[in-house]
């Protein structure tokens, strides 16, 4: 029913419902905002108070903790009598307000000795003997530090017999003794808990909000309900009210952290948030309980503020909604018409001129200058289409002639019984820089060139430098058949006005089929594999060279390999071991010499396509990003006694066999 009504009325009601869910929503995210800033405004000052409490107290405890080192320290230097102790007290504690009162309490089998102990009244300070009814050999601040044997804060307790106060008390060990592990005694400072009340209550924060101190086993020993104070702890609290949270809330309390949490308050029972703050050094902890009834009074003033201005701005957008729609409404039904036609595919179609200069004489016009320039740019794509069109032929083209240019004809020799031969190419592009060429140096067909290479680029650049290189391999081939000096004399003719300073790695291999003789040089190629017929493999790393074309005058160092039967040679380009998975992790050496090992056959073609395979799984369908190119090579052998006189007639370098390569 609502599409059957004019535009004026869709439009109108559109917009304000429109505009009463942005309203709706504004004000929402206003009282959620309002209440969030407000709640980190709360935080931020309770994590301010509490840090300043804190600091407070571990102010007023670091000096009971120094006196106390302190005395001990001369304890332990320096005996004293009786009245030497009571005087040295009394010193200390004069020149340290913070401390209520102190005692030096010796082990009770210690003869006769007195246990002074003095103490602030408000008549001054007052001594005392705590071996007289005192017992305190079972008090928690003399077994403690006997028994873990380093200083330790007391839980608050009421000093009865001794300071008749509320303290907490700081306790050293003693050992006076030629045993210094051995403790005879214990010195002690004392500091009343009176003022923590006065301090917690001095604090401004803001009606029904408090603040309380626990101590290290949950005991409330601040609090401004006095009930609460050594009476009770946040444990016993959650237990009455079976709150699990508030149990919680006060093991992360004793265990030391700091932090906010909801809580809900056990004086008025009302909900709110507690930050709460270790005291490091007694092992106490504060919290600052905040309403959350007081916050929220302050969110709903905000939110009703806004909800009258909303209202009247509503209202108001009512009656110039209306009046918009009703003097758009004519010609957009021009335009609707126009448009039906450019949907039609009528780019020819007239579009109404409307006077004006409003929006909708503004959307005509772009209407205009759409169709125009719609016109010019399905022109573009069909000259771009065509375009496009003829460079993917051209690349087809250029890639049909660059694999014309490898061998592909397996086995290539098929009458030669001393090897067999295969090789794989798999450009990453339509056109790629890898290469490999196999050929007879000789008239006499004893001598094959076995070549791989890579050039430092990919695409139709790339592919020329190869067909370059490897025509001048090949014309080079027949002036000098040792490869040291083929890739030195190729490097010199490729570095020769090479501006677009491109270079190829290559490995050149010479095999003498009657003896299995083999010189190879390497121009910053990956070193090629050799897999003996019991399975080692072993790389000719020996023969190192700089990358080819990169500079004349480059030099290049001869290796030399004496192949026996069985013997298989593995040649690849690095788009080999660096293929990737869709992890970015790379094949490497590692998995193709297993890769190798697996394969357990010589037959050539088996084997690089069992590599092809194990390097399509290794990548998992992800994308190739090097040209891949692999070529093997098995040396059959001629007869026994010719492989024989070879190894003895070798050079000392060669009849070693393998030196000068490295086995894996």
């Amino acid at each position: 029913m609502f599409h059957k009504w004019s535009i004026a009325w869709r439009l109108g009601i559109l917009v304000l419902v429109g505009v009463g869910t942005v309203l709706a929503a504004m004000t929402g995210y206003s009282y959620f905002s309002v209440k969030r800033i407000l709640e980190e405004e709360m935080m931020d000052k309770a994590r301010q108070i509490a840090t300043a409490v804190t600091v407070h107290v571990e102010t007023s405890a670091r000096p009971v903790e120094d006196m106390a080192k302190d005395l001990t320290v001369f304890i332990e230097t320096v005996p004293v009598a009786e009245e030497q102790a009571y005087q040295l007290l009394e010193r200390l504690i004069n020149s340290h307000s913070a401390v209520f009162g102190a005692a030096i309490a010796m082990a009770p089998q210690d003869g006769g000795r007195a246990a002074p102990y003095v103490y602030r009244t408000e008549q001054g300070l007052r001594r005392t003997d705590l071996r007289q009814g005192y017992h305190y050999e079972t008090s928690d601040w003399y077994i403690l530090p006997k028994e873990l044997k380093r200083p330790v804060w007391s839980e608050p307790y009421f000093d009865e017999g001794g300071g008749n106060v509320l303290m907490a008390t700081y306790a050293v060990p003693v050992r006076t003794g030629t045993d210094k592990e051995t403790v005879t005694g214990v010195v002690t400072g004392d500091m009343s808990l009176a003022s923590l009340a006065g301090l917690l209550t001095s604090l401004e924060l803001g009606r029904s909000n408090y603040a309380f101190i626990i101590s290290g086993q949950g005991r409330f020993i601040a609090h401004p309900d006095d009930n609460f104070i050594m009476r009770e702890s946040i444990f016993s609290v959650a237990e009455a009210a079976r709150n699990q949270h508030l149990r919680a809330l006060g093991r992360k309390m004793i265990r030391g952290e700091s932090g906010q949490a909801a809580y809900t308050s056990e004086v008025s029972g009302k909900p709110g948030w507690v930050v709460y703050m270790p005291i490091a050094s007694t092992g106490w902890s504060l919290g600052l309980f905040f309403s959350r009834e007081a916050l929220m009074a302050r969110v709903f003033e905000l939110n009703h503020i806004q909800w009258y201005l909303g209202s009247a701005g509503f209202i108001l957008l009512c009656l110039v909604v209306t009046g918009i729609a009703r003097s758009i409404t004519r010609p957009i039904r021009q335009l609707d018409k126009a448009a039906r036609k450019l949907a039609a595919g009528d780019l020819d179609a007239p579009v109404p001129y409307i006077n004006g200069g409003d929006e909708v004489a503004r959307l005509a016009e772009s209407f205009t200058i759409m169709i125009s320039e719609l016109k010019v740019h399905m022109d573009m794509l069909q000259e771009t289409a065509t375009v496009k069109e003829r460079m993917e032929s051209e690349l087809r083209i250029a890639r049909s002639i660059q694999m014309g240019l490898i061998p592909k004809t397996f086995p290539p020799f098929p009458d030669r019984s001393e090897f067999r031969l295969f090789a794989l190419l798999d450009p990453a592009r339509e056109t790629g820089g890898d290469f490999y060429d196999f050929f007879f140096l000789d008239e006499e067909q004893e001598q094959l060139c076995l070549v791989i290479g890579d050039v430092a680029d990919k695409g139709v650049g790339a592919a020329l430098f190869m067909a370059v290189t490897r025509t001048l391999l090949r014309s080079l081939a027949r002036e000098n058949q040792e490869p040291a000096g083929l890739l030195s004399r190729l490097n010199d003719e490729l570095s020769r006005n090479n501006e677009s300073c491109m270079f190829v790695t290559l490995f050149c291999a010479a095999v003498h089929l009657p003896t299995g003789r083999c010189s190879y040089a390497s121009g910053g190629h990956c070193p090629p594999v050799v897999m003996q017929p019991d399975g080692r493999l072993i790389s000719l790393k020996d023969a190192k060279g700089p990358v080819v074309g990169g500079m004349e005058g480059m030099l290049y160092t001869a290796g030399q390999y004496l192949f026996t039967p069985g013997d298989l040679i593995f040649l690849y380009t690095d788009g080999v071991t660096e293929a990737a998975n869709p992890e970015r992790a790379l094949f490497g050496e590692e998995r193709m010499h297993r890769a190798l090992q697996q394969a357990q056959t010589r037959n050539t073609e088996k084997l690089l396509r069992h590599m092809r395979e194990r390097l399509q799984e290794f990548a998992e369908h992800a994308e190739q990003s090097d040209d891949i190119t692999m070529l093997a090579f098995c040396y059959h052998g001629p007869a026994s006694s010719a492989v024989n006189e070879a190894v003895d007639n070798a050079p000392e370098n060669s009849r070693v066999n393998r030196e000068g390569v490295d086995r894996l």
